[in-house]
């Protein structure tokens, strides 16, 4: 259970209202997908939301947060 205690703080982060950055780099990718879904779950069951903004790197927010920057300036760079 010790592996899922700083899952579990990144989900709690977000319903505090915190903003999240998971680097999953250098992790092994059964792990970090695994790692990701944990996170991603429990954001969305508390109705908060991601973007990706690189490979293996995962921004977390609540749903008062916008994160729609993300997307415009990885849309600048292409």
């Amino acid at each position: 259970m010790r592996e899922l205690a700083p899952l579990v703080r990144a989900v709690r982060a977000v319903r505090e209202q915190r903003t999240v950055l998971l680097n999953l780099t250098r992790m092994p990718p059964d792990l970090a997908q695994r790692t990701a879904d944990f996170v991603s779950g429990g954001v969305y069951a508390i109705d908060g939301h991601q973007q990706r903004i690189g490979d293996n790197v995962l921004v977390f927010a609540s749903s008062s947060v916008r994160l729609e920057w993300l997307t415009e300036q990885s849309d600048a760079q292409d």
